[in-house]
């Protein structure tokens, strides 16, 4: 029985140093650390993670310990959370109130047409003459108007995006493969949903790329080693801002591009083909895999969501 507590006190914080939620990522590698720290003195009875001298395995801290990373996480996630909801309405507020003038313009044009409609209908060919001519500059008037408004929306929405992703990466940070420190996949479906909605209220492209290995079997553990080697440089390949990269699957990345569409997108993943086959080969002889290719494909991210990923079929391939 005391072999069996021990071994959950373990796994416990095991677990917890895999899912640790901070605001950095040098906080996050400190909280792991105190965590294996925290392990090894359960399990072996090494020193103490944070009482000199300590000899005797301090259970009671271990609970304060997980009690106070849980409560710290839990902390940051709702401030997270409302500075992702705060950022999301002043976002939308903002565009609404550069387009409100449609409202008006669409009011005023009716108005035009009827008063068109009863001096055709009613009107002597004189009246009629003032009044096309008058309702044609009008007309002009609100077109050009409402293209200077789509044009300031569309800026407005395009300098705010990057902003506005950054918070949104935030809010799904509960959903991080621990392994590459990218989101896994419920957190990529959650952003892609978010990320759909912010792109229609934008106006924006959203496109999604699914980057995959195939080949030679991977065992688990192998598999997660590949991925670990590859997310650096993905993470280089990909500097966007308006980049949301995840871990799709096993052996597949997807990336959510914001403001790209297909084209864009493609052009993106080929420009870094060259850094990502340069290290996966690396990976593969480090590994001892004799058969392994690059898989490619890219598709527009639409609703439902999680259909764009069976989408998003590889288009494209290379030996590695």
């Amino acid at each position: 029985m005391h072999d069996e507590a021990l071994d959950t006190a373990v796994s416990f914080l095991k677990s917890l140093a895999d899912h640790a939620l901070t605001d950095e990522k040098e906080q996050t590698r400190l909280v792991r650390q105190k965590a294996t720290a925290w392990v090894r003195h359960l399990s072996i009875g090494a020193d103490h993670p944070e009482i000199a001298q300590q000899t005797k395995r301090d259970f009671a801290g271990a609970r304060r310990f997980v009690s106070r990373t849980l409560r710290d996480g839990r902390a940051l996630q709702e401030r997270t959370d409302q500075q992702f909801r705060d950022t999301a309405f002043s976002f939308a507020s903002e565009l609404h109130a550069i387009v409100a003038g449609d409202v008006h313009d669409d009011a005023q044009l009716r108005a035009g047409m009827e008063t068109l409609e009863r001096t055709a209908d009613e009107g002597t060919l004189d009246e009629l003459r003032v009044v096309t001519a008058r309702i044609a500059r009008e007309l002009f008037a609100l077109v050009a108007a409402r293209e200077e408004r789509r044009a300031q929306a569309a800026a407005h929405a395009a300098a705010r995006l990057p902003d506005l992703l950054d918070v949104l990466q935030r809010s799904t940070s509960l959903s991080v493969d621990p392994i590459t420190g990218f989101l896994d996949r419920d957190g990529l479906v959650e952003a892609a949903e978010r990320v759909y909605l912010l792109g229609s209220l934008a106006e924006a492209p959203v496109s999604l790329s699914i980057l995959g290995l195939q080949g030679d079997s991977l065992r688990r553990d192998t598999a997660d080693s590949f991925m670990a080697a590859l997310a650096p440089t993905l993470s280089h390949a990909f500097l966007s801002r308006n980049d949301i990269i995840g871990r799709e699957g096993e052996t597949s990345f997807a990336i959510i591009s914001v403001g790209a569409d297909v084209t864009r997108a493609r052009q993106a993943c080929a420009r870094a083909k060259e850094l990502i086959c340069g290290a996966a080969r690396d990976k593969a002889q480090e590994l001892g895999l004799a058969r392994m290719e690059l898989v490619l494909g890219v598709a527009p991210l639409k609703t439902p969501v999680t259909s764009a990923f069976q989408r998003a079929r590889p288009a494209y391939s290379e030996g590695l």
